[in-house]
């Protein structure tokens, strides 16, 4: 069993809910109630009927009593119920009856609401939050402990924090003899939601946004389980770190280079905005234009920093942060944007994504792109720049011999019209894999070019 977790001494319990094996302590849990079907990662737990389904096991995993906050994560498939609880932590015997745990309940189909239990009694959180979740779903939850108030957030397909408010309930005692993952169903309902992996963190630190998006993509992009994130993304997993890296962006005179969001929303232009903050001064940038434009259908979205302002300086230093109507999907980074008058030629480049490359075009003998799919499967190739989707000579990938890995050669791309050009990539196969990221191809000298008049549409994504 892989054992390779975000903050992994901090993690309580970690059930895959494909069978009753829980990983930490590779015990077999009791099943009260319950049923196994498909998911979105294999099987996941559920009940048929209206009642209690709880997977369950007491003994070998210690008390919370004192713990300062909680974090727990699972994915959810038809999470668009209403009158379902979903619960972690710890009950009394084998009813439905918490004593230390965590969890939220469907009020209804657009919206749920944070429940908290400790030292016997159950409280919810202030706020209720709309449920933006449809046929499957991925759910963060994490409780701070004060003297006698905790406070709750929740982050929605690796989206930021969402203020879930505060409960009346002090910190966690000992009460409660058996750890559960709980799925209840209070009325006979049509659909059912079904919980595919279920993890517990005690007294981790907040997850950043970077470790919230990756968390996602882990099963979304990646097909695989929380179990596997240091495999997937290594040294981000440390304690401490930051989360994403800050991006180097370099500007030419005919490249303005895009910030590149991980979102999971398909919209129309309008949908995102960008708000922009420049970090010596700590103040929000006047921007030319703050909508940004959909990669396709992929989820992702873009914006481009010509509409940073003109006196913008090399090395500057920015956060920002995409989101839509109501911050119902979030996602944030940092970068800096130089100039190659300061360091020509030596400049890194990076967009956000966790498969970047910058290549230089020679027409003799061109690189490829290499995604990872299904080994055996037909894969094929989409390609973006500045959000508008290219017409490719061709799209299909070859497999290199059995490695799963797929590769498609830049000769395929249009001629160069600019000394750097940035274009964002998915790779899909028949089984339903998918791999994506971004590249940067540069002329060698191409900085010294002169731009045409032709090209000057080209700088910014039309508004």
């Amino acid at each position: 069993m892989a054992n390779g977790y975000l903050h992994p001494d901090d993690v309580w319990f970690y059930h895959p809910c494909d069978d009753q094996t829980e990983f930490t302590q590779d015990t077999e849990w009791a099943n009260n109630g319950g049923t196994f079907e498909d998911a979105i990662l294999g099987s996941g737990f559920t009940r048929m009927d209206a009642g209690d389904a709880f997977l369950e096991a007491s003994g070998a995993y210690g008390s919370p009593s004192g713990d300062s906050s909680w974090t727990c994560a699972f994915w959810l498939k038809q999470p668009d119920c209403w009158g379902q609880w979903v619960c972690a932590g710890m009950f009394a015997g084998s009813a439905f009856d918490p004593r230390n745990a965590m969890g939220f309940f469907f009020l209804s189909t657009s919206e749920f609401l944070g429940l908290l239990s400790t030292q016997g009694a159950m409280s919810a959180f202030s706020n209720t939050l709309a449920n933006p979740l449809s046929g499957s779903g991925f759910v963060v939850m994490r409780v701070e402990f004060g003297a006698s108030e905790a406070s709750g957030w929740m982050s929605l397909n690796g989206s930021g924090w969402q203020s879930l408010g505060t409960a009346n309930r002090p910190p966690p005692d000992e009460n409660g003899d058996t750890l559960k993952v709980c799925k209840r169903r209070e009325v006979s309902y049509s659909n059912r939601a079904v919980i595919d992996e279920m993890i517990l963190w005690r007294n981790t630190e907040q997850f950043t946004s970077g470790e919230l998006s990756n968390l996602y993509e882990l099963a979304h992009v990646h097909g695989l389980g929380m179990d596997q994130y240091d495999a997937q993304f290594g040294e981000q997993s440390a304690s401490g770190s930051p989360g994403w890296e800050v991006t180097e962006l370099l500007r030419t005179h005919d490249h303005h280079p895009q910030v590149i969001g991980l979102l999971d929303y398909v919209g129309t232009s309008g949908d995102m905005d960008i708000t922009v903050y420049e970090l010596t001064n700590m103040t929000e940038v006047s921007l030319g234009h703050s909508g940004c434009y959909p990669i396709g259908d992929t989820g992702r979205w873009g914006w481009s920093t010509a509409y940073l302002p003109g006196d913008t300086r090399h090395g500057q230093h920015f956060l920002y942060r995409m989101a839509t109507s109501g911050a119902a999907q979030t996602f944030a980074g940092e970068f800096v944007l130089k100039f190659p008058e300061s360091q020509r030629g030596s400049e890194k480049m990076a967009v956000q994504s966790p498969n970047f490359r910058e290549f230089e075009y020679n027409p003799d003998a061109p690189q490829a792109i290499v995604g990872e799919l299904t080994s055996g499967a037909s894969g094929t190739i989409r390609v973006w720049q500045d959000g508008v989707e290219l017409n490719l000579p061709t799209s299909g990938c070859q497999e290199l011999g059995g490695t799963g890995k797929f590769a498609w050669s830049t000769a395929h791309l249009p001629q160069p019209l600019a000394s750097r050009e940035q274009f964002h990539w998915q790779m899909d196969d028949d089984q339903g894999a998918g791999d994506w990221g971004d590249v940067v191809r540069y002329v060698p000298g191409g900085e010294n070019m002169m731009p045409e008049l032709s090209q000057s549409g080209r700088y910014t994504h039309p508004v």
